[in-house]
C-alpha cells in the first residue's frame, strides 16, 4: 500500500498548538483559513498571531471560531519555535494527497480557478459518494484526497491490472 494513502487514514490524535487540541485538518477547516487569508495556505511565514489564529480555527468545531489575541501569559509558556513546528507535524499529518496531481507553487492559485479547491472537493465527495455536506466538510483532507482519487481513476476508460505473480 501506498504510505501517503495509508497517511490520510493513519492521523495522531494528540496534536496540539499554544495549549489547544487541535482537530483533524478538513476541508471545513483550510475553507475557513482560506477566507481568513491565512499566510500558513499561501506558504508565507507564520508569526505568533497568525499562528495562534490558525490554531484556534483548528481546534474548533464550528464554521464560525470565536477568535481570542493571543495573550501574553500564552505566548510566554509556549515557544513560538516549538509551536509552528508541531502545527507544521499537525499539517503533515492530515495533508497527504496523491502525488500524481500537479503542484502549485505556494502563493499562487491557477488563474482559472474561481471556486476555492475544499468547496469543490466538498461538491464532488457528496456528489459521488452521497455524504451529506456535513460529513464531507468534516472529512480529513488526506482522506479527501485519496477518495478524490479513486473516483478519477475508477472513471477511467479502461483499468489496468495489477501484475500477477507467478512462482518461479
Amino acid at each position: 500500500m501506498n504510505e501517503k494513502c495509508a497517511e490520510a487514514w493513519i492521523n495522531r490524535t494528540d496534536h496540539a498548538v499554544y495549549g489547544l487540541t487541535l482537530r483533524p485538518f478538513s476541508l471545513r477547516v483550510s475553507f475557513i483559513l482560506d477566507a481568513l487569508r491565512s499566510p500558513f495556505l499561501s506558504g508565507l511565514p507564520l508569526d505568533p498571531h497568525t499562528l495562534w489564529i490558525a490554531a484556534q480555527v483548528c481546534a474548533n468545531a464550528g464554521w464560525c471560531p470565536r477568535l481570542r489575541p493571543l495573550g501574553f501569559l500564552r505566548a510566554a509558556r509556549h515557544r513560538f519555535h516549538h509551536e509552528h513546528h508541531a502545527f507544521l507535524a499537525y499539517i503533515a499529518d492530515y495533508q497527504t494527497p496523491p502525488e500524481f496531481w500537479a503542484k502549485v507553487e505556494p502563493g499562487k492559485e491557477p488563474a482559472d480557478r474561481a471556486v476555492p479547491w475544499s468547496l469543490q472537493m466538498v461538491r464532488l465527495l457528496s456528489q459521488r459518494l452521497g455524504l451529506s455536506l456535513s460529513e464531507a466538510w468534516e472529512l480529513p483532507t488526506g482522506q479527501a484526497w485519496w477518495l478524490h482519487a479513486a473516483i478519477a481513476e475508477g472513471e477511467r476508460s479502461y483499468w489496468e491490472p495489477s501484475p500477477v505473480v507467478t512462482g518461479s
